[in-house]
């Protein structure tokens, strides 16, 4: 497994993420810390290099300390925020989720960046910002403290998810390939030996069952992949935020009512309690919120969705304005400027 883990920037401002051996020759070291990665739990050495002729820009470019959001977030609720960034993406909104992700820089960046790479490939799919965003994640928790230039860059990450148009159905998996393996195949492929060791790091970090196990399916998935010669999909750059900050306030009426389900909220009991005529059982509920809120991803799929009955689509629309309403209501309670 390579000793180091670098975040570098390219000639016109991107960030990347790539496993090395060795630092570059030149390098200046920005900013270094240890994390324990890999099956072994040994320690990679973290580390934001520059160039030598990178480093005027560096300093102008990050003179001045600009705050993410002009003001502290109109919402609070973390939960409800991380909720609202996962449906933006689904539905590939990048106003409110680049401004939720806005909002959790300033409320709880650490939740962020562990969040934000589950996203990515739940909702979206293995992209070629993956490792970056792995590299702030685990920078993050060892101290490193993110600079506009790099705030831009993540929200514009999150910018660029929404702007992907096909969404990859993933699997599950027990096990998963060993480090030694994906060393020895992909020590002369940085690329490939990057992106899987990155998806290996994120499974260090650990998280719900669901998602360890997807993860595990990504690193196995690709390692199958690259050995058939494809590549991981280039996106190109967003240049949606062009300046921060961004506004403190997202208005009541562009938040997705979504947002508010049952995973961040107490919107079934809610239901139930005020409208005590629905004939609805609450895992009844939860499904057809599920089925036709929470989970609506509006990319192309590469096969076939599964297609909900006629009969829940009764239901659901015999129960939707009710839960849009509700959803409306919990959302403005969490809003401090209405």
């Amino acid at each position: 497994m390579p000793s180091y883990f670098l975040l570098r920037r390219r000639p016109n401002g991107e960030y990347y993420a790539e496993w090395s051996e060795r630092l570059p020759g030149s390098a200046v070291v920005e900013w270094g810390g240890e994390a324990k990665l890999g099956e072994s739990k040994r320690e990679v050495s973290l580390r934001e290099v520059g160039l030598p002729d990178e480093s005027e820009y560096e300093v102008k470019a990050d003179s001045a300390e600009v705050p993410v959001l002009a003001g502290r977030p109109a919402c609070t609720n973390v939960s409800l925020l991380k909720s609202l960034l996962q449906k933006a993406v689904r539905r590939r909104q990048k106003r409110q989720a680049v401004w939720a992700a806005g909002a959790l820089l300033v409320l709880s960046p650490d939740q962020l960046l562990r969040r934000l790479p589950i996203v990515a490939l739940e909702d979206v799919a293995l992209t070629t910002d993956f490792p970056t965003l792995v590299w702030m994640m685990a920078a993050s928790s060892k101290g490193w403290v993110p600079r506009s230039n790099h705030l831009q860059w993540l929200l514009n990450s999150v910018a660029t998810l929404c702007e992907v148009e096909e969404q990859e159905v993933h699997g599950a998996a027990d096990t998963v390939v060993r480090d030694e393996e994906l060393a020895r195949r992909w020590g002369n492929c940085t690329a490939n030996l990057t992106q899987l060791l990155s998806l290996k790091a994120r499974l260090m970090y650990g998280g719900m069952q669901c998602d360890m196990s997807m993860l595990r399916w990504y690193t196995n998935t690709w390692h199958m992949r690259f050995q058939q010669q494809r590549a991981v999909p280039t996106q190109p750059a967003s240049t949606f935020v062009k300046s921060l900050p961004l506004p403190a306030e997202l208005p009541l009426e562009a938040w997705i009512p979504a947002a508010c389900d049952f995973h961040c909220s107490n919107i079934i009991p809610r239901i139930m309690t005020e409208n005590p005529h629905l004939r609805l059982s609450e895992d009844t509920l939860k499904r057809l919120i599920w089925d036709f809120s929470s989970s609506v991803n509006t990319r192309r799929l590469p096969m076939p969705p599964h297609s909900p009955s006629e009969d829940d689509k009764r239901e659901w629309d015999a129960i939707k304005r009710i839960v849009m309403k509700t959803a409306q209501c919990i959302i403005k309670s969490n809003l401090r400027y209405v």
